[in-house]
């Protein structure tokens, strides 16, 4: 996966990676170590093409840390193992799922921006053997609002099941 960084307006700094990875987590690992850098992401996207080339842009905040976006390893970061520990699950304010006509899942979730809450969302869907191949993440005004289209392990389409448990996932990272 190639990855290149570069200045925007308002002191935020875009990140590209462009490229295929044989490492599954490949989003989740590098949002964990820009949360563990206390660098938020913002906003952006990413999508799957053919044979598994992905093309991804996410705007970075670097605000919530003294560490300069150049000094960053983008492309070991997402060929990292993902840490076997359990993620405590975002909190959220409002999600929805909703069935795609080639049978993926597309969930969009609201709530407070939070360091971390694309790492600790990511890592609850690959639990259950679900993985991104389209993202859109924007912040506004400290709310977020995130889109990912949802395929199960080698691309195949989730099954019901898997849509209750993500659900009953979901459910518990609301206010009670």
């Amino acid at each position: 996966m190639n990855a290149t960084v570069q200045p925007l307006a308002e002191g935020l700094h875009q990140l590209r990676l462009e490229g295929r990875s044989a490492n599954p987590h490949w989003v989740l690992s590098p949002f964990s170590g820009l949360s563990r850098e206390g660098v938020s992401i913002v906003a952006g996207r990413a999508t799957r093409g053919d044979q598994r080339h992905w093309r991804a842009e996410f705007d970075l905040d670097f605000a919530g840390t003294e560490t300069p976006p150049a000094r960053l390893d983008y492309e070991s970061m997402t060929r990292q193992p993902v840490e076997a520990t359990v993620a405590e699950a975002p909190q959220l304010s409002r999600w929805v799922i909703a069935r795609t006509s080639d049978g993926s899942l597309e969930l969009t979730v609201e709530g407070s921006d939070q360091i971390g809450f694309l790492g600790r969302l990511l890592a609850k869907l690959s639990g259950v053997g679900l993985f991104p191949v389209a993202i859109e993440i924007n912040t506004v005004a400290g709310r977020i609002r995130d889109r990912f289209v949802l395929r199960g392990i080698g691309g195949a389409s989730p099954s019901a099941t898997v849509e209750r448990v993500l659900a009953t996932i979901l459910d518990r990272a609301l206010p009670a």
